[in-house]
């Protein structure tokens, strides 16, 4: 298979060599133009055939109320609504593209494979056959993926013909609209079939079309000169991109069109009644995504914003990493850093949340509705609401683990006592008789102790049973829910007393659990192994960790469970009605790490004077929570142009948020352009060798152009730039051995000076006006 691919960086495109008959006129056109398309049709002159790339990059989409990204590591990232499962994509690895539609996410395997999630009222995440795919898209309720051969397939919603693509041919890109669906052809022609009622698939007259875009009832399209044309529905005025210019990559949402421009900035057109379209002071984005009623950007530094309706924490990208324990409250989640600090998301209606400023915690623990931090001194402290003074530890001493019920906080001592404040409206903290206790646990109006001779006690409201517990031996840990009561055994079984209602306590069969957890409704176990199961109440998909590995701690919280993996990452399943779930960016230093950390991805040194030097300086930095080994730094340099000029003993360690700097110098030895780059060897896992692309051009004279067949002023300044030479300075006229000739002589002369320059130099340099005056 003959494959010439677009190589990407940073999102930034160049298209090499698309070599047919029929797609050649489109080569130069299309040269170092960076678009979004996930895909490149990869030509030869005896052939067609398509590939996919095997390495992730960077990509954000956004659907009806969620936006998901796709990291360089292959795995996926979401936050916003959860109804449908949209977001549950923490498990998805090697993809390498993805698709976000109204309710459901889709995700392009390495090995040509999808996989989706979300809402299947229609059929369309049914793609676990689908094979040898290359792109896919998402549309309202129905999915579309191109093959290597240049035909689609489609599954979903058919209502209106959407699904209609069995005849498709020579495609190289896909787009799904709400009930339509588009297809770009290697010509740069767009076919496109479902719902007609706007006028959306009428695309059937447009030309030169290097990437498509379907928003819910309007079709988008970018041409090679970097315009744009647009049909369908125009309520809200989002087909007005007629004058748009210099335009390399769109995106279309509900209502809206986006345009990323070459430059990094971005325009927008159509509906704006959330703010989706205020992105006028948007910088180096390169990507854009469009949803329902938000617009999200990647950025060249690989972090993400947001605009537009954040009702179910779609534009929560801003924080998209460190946590050493998470703990889960009804509506809100926290997590512990290596640092001592503590992070929090979710519902902030009580100022539950309120923990930026927190520090030297060992220990967090989350209420109903407020938050307690242990404190490495054993002191606490404790925000959110305070109604019934659960929040009144501030006199704590000598506390070593503490516990949070629905409205009341307690405290295990060092001496085994235990102290409780809040609510006693069912003697939940009559605990001050408590001795031996080793740990503690606190349900809605229920409390729990371990003592250390392996038994149990417990007081507080007992209608459902869930105090109980008097003829429990040998337990290990204790958890408490609303309404019951678990405990862990040493042979990793577990028991459990209260309300059955949801089927809470059925945990008799479980085996293996090394840690347990309970919310509201549901109970979770930790396996050995690393795996979770979980019993209860589903409503919300709690219960879906089936697939979960690698977990080291799990929490549970109202209607949602939290997991905490190895390497310090954080999953979630369940109720993220107020964002308690969006914890992907999350990572709480579960495995010490470092990360090395580049200023620049490349660097164009642009023109230099021949035999003068020009430098940058590049920075190497430790964005890790581990030692950063610097083994080498070297250039891969043909011409001996670039150099390094800093004093730099290798190898070198960089500790954390430390860094180095690196001067890079260019100094031209002929008029032509030069390209190396910069090597840096370091002991980062994913990146143990980094390039950094270097580049930069050899020039006589740096002025702007003029014709050479202006008059020669026998008085006056000298234009003496000429077609393939130029001479812009007394320097130049030196160079050339033409300083201090009379004008006679070059109104004579002119040719041969012009042809020595053609002779010397090869090439046409820039050049301006002479500033010298003649005889």
């Amino acid at each position: 298979m003959h494959v010439s691919w677009l190589r990407w960086k940073s999102f930034q495109v160049s298209i090499r060599s698309v070599e047919t008959p029929i797609n050649s006129f489109r080569r130069n056109l299309m040269k170092h133009l960076r678009i979004s398309v996930m895909i490149i049709l990869a030509l030869s002159l005896t052939n067609l055939c398509f590939a996919v790339a095997m390495a992730a990059q960077p990509q954000v989409v956004a659907g009806y109320q969620h936006t998901v990204g796709l990291k360089p590591d292959g795995s996926v990232v979401a936050v916003g609504s959860n109804y449908y499962g949209e977001p549950e994509v923490s498990e998805w690895t090697d993809i390498i593209q993805i698709a976000a539609g109204s309710l459901h996410t889709v995700g392009l395997k390495s090995d040509g494979s999808v996989v989706a999630v979300g809402s299947n009222v229609s059929g369309q995440l049914e793609v676990s056959e689908w094979t040898d795919i290359i792109q896919v898209a998402a549309g309202s309720s129905h999915t579309v993926g191109l093959k290597p051969d240049g035909s689609a397939v489609a599954v979903g919603d058919n209502d209106y013909g959407q699904l209609e693509v069995s005849e498709w041919t020579d495609i190289i890109q896909v787009a799904a609209g709400s009930s339509h669906t588009v297809g770009l052809k290697s010509d740069g022609s767009a076919v496109a079939v479902g719902s007609n009622y706007y006028g959306e698939p009428e695309v059937s007259e447009w030309t030169d079309i290097i990437q498509v875009a379907a928003g819910s009832s309007h079709t988008v399209g970018l041409k090679s000169d970097g315009s744009v044309i647009a049909v369908g529905d125009n309520l809200s005025g989002q087909l007005e991109v007629s004058e748009w210019t210099d335009i390399i990559q769109v995106a279309a949402g509900y209502q809206n069109t986006v345009g990323l421009k070459s430059d990094g900035s971005v325009v927008a057109v159509g509906l704006n009644d959330y703010g989706q379209l205020e992105i006028s002071e948007w910088t180096d984005i390169l990507q854009v995504a469009a949803g329902f009623s938000h617009t999200v950007g990647l950025k060249s530094d690989g972090s993400v914003v947001a605009v537009g309706d954040n009702l179910s924490g779609q534009l929560e990208v801003s924080r998209w990493t460190d946590i050493l324990q998470v703990a889960a409250g009804s509506f809100h989640t926290l997590g512990l850093k290596p640092d001592g600090s503590v992070v929090a998301v979710g519902y902030n209606g009580d100022g539950q949340l309120e923990v930026s400023e927190w520090t030297d915690i060992i220990q967090v623990a989350a209420g109903s509705s407020h938050t307690v931090g242990l404190k490495s001194d054993g002191s606490v402290v404790a925000v959110g609401d305070n109604d019934y003074g659960q929040l009144e530890v501030s006199e704590w001493t000598d506390i070593i683990q503490v516990a949070a019920g629905s409205s009341h906080t307690v405290g295990l001592k060092s001496d085994g006592s235990a102290v409780a404040v809040g609510s006693n409206y069912y003697g939940e903290p009559e605990v001050s008789k408590w001795t031996d206790i080793i740990q503690i646990a606190a349900g809605s109006f229920h409390t729990v102790g371990l003592k250390s001779d392996g038994s149990v006690v417990a007081v507080g409201f007992n209608d459902y049973g869930q105090l109980e517990v008097s003829e429990w031996t040998d337990i290990l840990q204790v958890a408490a829910g609303s309404f019951h009561t678990l405990g862990l055994k040493p042979d990793g079984s577990v028991v459990a007393v209260g309300s059955n209602y949801y089927g809470e306590p059925e945990v008799s069969e479980w085996t293996d659990i090394i840690q347990i957890a309970a919310a509201h409704y549901h109970t979770v176990g930790l396996k050995s192994d690393g795996s979770v199961v979980a019993v209860g109440l589903n409503d919300y998909g709690q219960l879906e960790v089936s697939e979960w590995t690698d977990i080291i701690q799990v929490a549970a919280g109202g209607y949602y469970t939290v997991g905490l993996k190895s390497d310090g990452s954080v999953v979630a399943a369940g109720d993220n009605g107020l964002g308690q779930c969006s914890l992907y960016d999350w990572n709480l230093g579960g495995v010490l790490l470092p990360e090395i950390g580049i200023s620049l991805d490349s660097y164009r040194f642009g023109e230099v004077h021949w035999g003068k030097t020009s430098s940058t300086v590049i920075a190497i930095s430790n964005t890790g929570n581990d030692t950063l080994n610097i083994s080498d730094v070297f250039l891969n340099d043909e011409y001996g142009v670039f150099s390094i000029d800093s004093d730099i003993s290798l190898p070198i360690d960089l500790e954390p948020d430390q860094s180095i700097d690196v001067v890079i110098n260019f100094k031209p030895e002929a008029l032509q352009s030069y390209i190396g780059s910069l090597i840096i060897d370091s002991n980062d896992a994913d990146e143990a060798s980094i390039q950094v692309p270097l580049s930069g051009t050899g020039v006589l004279c740096r002025f702007g152009e003029r014709p050479w067949s202006k008059k020669i002023s026998r008085h006056g300044r000298v234009p003496c730039s000429f077609p393939g030479v130029g001479f812009g300075s007394q320097d130049c006229e030196a160079m050339l051995g033409f300083r201090g000739r009379s004008a006679a002589w070059w109104r004579h002369n002119s040719r041969t000076a012009i042809d020595l320059g053609l002779r010397l130099f090869q090439r046409r340099v820039p050049a301006g006006p002479c500033d010298t005056r003649w005889n």
